[in-house]
């Protein structure tokens, strides 16, 4: 349900009849995600842009399963366009969901179960967004991730990393210093286990190995960059490809690893063309 004060009728025709584009916003994992929606309305000279949060973790336990379940078997948004002034529904449209910002949210859900005090890690981080950011700064910055209404199947990837999360203990996860750091970076089920990276490890940073579905060879450090003063370091932690790391500077701070990495918000950890090992 989207509750708009005042709504004219251009807002409320462009709402029911025009395309409707969608984009997301999230956290260097993408655990935390807001998604965000656009539409065209005749003389006006700024988008009408929305946003959509949602913690699955607020559910019970049982419903939120059921839900998840659902989602995952059935692609079909409702959006319901309410004056918030009068508390009138002015249009109802259904939708397909766009396949990119799909897969963003199954993979946030399934791993919002996993980590513990979810619901408060995401009111805080939303409520950073929020003082930080207007709704219209925040599209311009979102990734985009396809127009409502379009067609198309989730990827093997993400349906193999939706059954993944499924396995208990996060299905494929060693036990030991490995696995602790993983469970920090929020990243069970999004590893294979028994990989080794190639060529030595120095000691110090052997327990910050882990190879990613997505990304491979990997060493999960805190990004110096995006860290923000006072918050956990967890929430800051991204796995970043073994060559790239070691092309800057890094430390052990706080019984965690450091890396001076470039970072884009939008595209995440700056890599070069060979980086990437598989």
């Amino acid at each position: 349900m989207l509750y708009m004060p005042d709504l004219t009728e251009n807002e409320i025709e462009a709402y029911r009849k025009n395309k409707i584009t969608s984009r997301y916003i999230a956290n260097s994992t993408n655990l935390v995600v807001i998604a965000l929606f656009s539409v065209e309305v005749k003389d006006r000279d700024t988008l009408l842009v929305f946003e959509i949060v949602f913690d699955p973790c607020l559910y019970p336990e049982g419903e939120w399963k059921q839900r998840q379940e659902a989602y995952y078997r059935d692609n079909i948004i409702n959006f319901l366009l309410i004056d918030s002034s009068s508390g009138v529904i002015k249009a109802m449209r259904s939708f397909n969901m766009p396949i990119k910002l799909r897969e963003v949210w199954l993979k946030s859900w399934n791993r919002s179960y996993l980590v513990e005090n979810y619901s408060e890690i995401y009111k805080k981080w939303k409520n950073r967004i929020d003082l930080t950011y207007s709704v219209d700064e925040l599209w311009n910055d979102a990734k985009d991730s396809g127009v409502l209404g379009e067609y198309g199947k989730l990827t093997e990837k993400s349906f193999d990393l939706f059954q993944t999360i499924q396995l208990e203990n996060g299905g494929n996860i060693e036990d030991g210093e490995e696995n602790e750091i993983i469970k920090k970076a929020q990243l069970e089920g999004f590893v294979i286990k028994g990989k080794k990276y190639h060529s030595p490890l120095p000691k110090e940073i052997e327990k910050f190995y882990c190879y990613t579905r997505d990304g491979g060879h990997s060493i999960i450090a805190v990004v110096e960059s995006e860290y923000v003063e006072g918050e956990v370091e967890n929430g800051f932690l991204c796995p970043i490809p073994v060559k790239t790391f070691f092309k800057y500077k890094w430390k052990i701070k706080n019984e965690y690893l450091w890396s001076s990495v470039p970072y884009d918000k939008e595209t995440g950890v700056e890599t070069e063309d060979g980086d990437s090992e598989w």
